[in-house]
């Protein structure tokens, strides 16, 4: 076994104490659950402190945050308020007092991509080692003790846990043979591979398909779930839009053509075409990079804005 190394990037620190990424990547990714204690440094990235800041300074609305009870979706009026800007008033901005009430009464909380509107959680995911994916995204769930955010189901990504307060019940099971997305709780509950309780520090790692469901065990439960995605159908399809669009030879159809069937076949025909001269660089280019950067530089004249983009390396989504 390779020992870690003294500065092993991240996720290294989302893996237990003693596993380097290497060793990770080569034996398990993919293929087994890895769980123990970290040395994360990320907890602090959302344990209680950090979460009231957010309920009390926030500009948050749907889909970023939403909240549910018995595994319901709650009005957005029960956790969010209207706010005045100036002569501006907008619907739907996350109401810290709402929240907390909410979640005393049993509800869940969840904070979506925190990498989009988080600036310490751009950061971190900047600094992750490149792992063979498309994106890496961050969400963090708040339960109640005793009660589940979502019920026992599947994911589609490479899914990344660490408990950052309270602690949490997790049972993840083998995977099913052919699982698709009409799967009932029921038909989920394979052989349990693995029942444990998380403490902040704790992590898990399971790969895509490995049916689980976690449940507050003490206190208020704060976990984050950094969630891998491969390639999947949905996002070459939101790259190739963009590049068919630069194409202008399928746009235009035969103007004798009235038949409505007979023109959906032609367009269909066209884009097929285009398709496959574009190939699969856009969608590998589209996925594979980091997040854009943004540098003030070129208009403030300090070119030492660069270094605060963040650290270097890391699959971005």
């Amino acid at each position: 076994m390779t020992a870690p190394a003294l500065h092993d990037p991240a996720p290294s620190d989302l893996l237990p104490r003693g596993l380097a990424l290497a060793d990770f990547l080569a034996g398990s990714w993919g293929k087994e659950i890895v769980h123990g204690r970290s040395d994360s440094k990320a907890v602090g990235l959302l344990d209680v402190p950090a979460l009231e800041e957010v309920l009390r300074y926030n500009v948050l609305r749907f889909p970023y945050v939403f909240m549910s009870k018995d595994r319901a979706r709650l009005p957005v009026e029960k956790y969010c308020s209207n706010r005045r800007v100036f002569s501006y008033q907008q619907e739907g901005y996350l109401d810290g007092e709402k929240a907390v009430a909410a979640l005393a009464g049993g509800a869940s909380l969840y904070l979506n991509h925190l990498e989009d509107w988080h600036p310490a959680f751009g950061r971190y995911l900047d600094s992750w080692h490149p792992l063979p994916v498309a994106k890496v995204v961050a969400n963090a769930f708040v339960t109640p003790a005793g009660t589940q955010a979502v019920g026992r189901h599947w994911d589609d990504s490479h899914n990344f846990i660490l408990q950052t307060a309270g602690s949490k019940r997790w049972r993840i099971y083998a995977p099913p043979a052919a699982p698709h997305p009409d799967m009932t709780a029921e038909d989920l509950k394979t052989e349990l591979l693995l029942d444990t309780v998380l403490e902040p520090g704790d992590v898990i790692y399971f790969p895509p398909a490995f049916p689980h469901e976690a449940e507050g065990s003490d206190g208020l439960s704060v976990h984050l779930t950094f969630a891998a995605y491969e390639i999947m159908p949905t996002l070459v399809l939101q790259s190739l839009v963009p590049a068919l669009d630069t194409v202008q030879s399928w746009k235009r159809l035969d103007p004798h053509l009235l038949d409505p069937r007979a023109r959906a076949e032609q367009s269909m025909s066209l884009i097929r075409e285009a398709m496959e001269a574009i190939g699969p660089d856009p969608v590998v280019e589209a996925w594979g990079g980091r997040r854009k950067q943004v540098s003030l530089a070129s208009l403030t004249g300090d070119f030492s804005a660069t270094s605060s983009q963040g650290p270097a390396g890391g699959t971005r989504g």
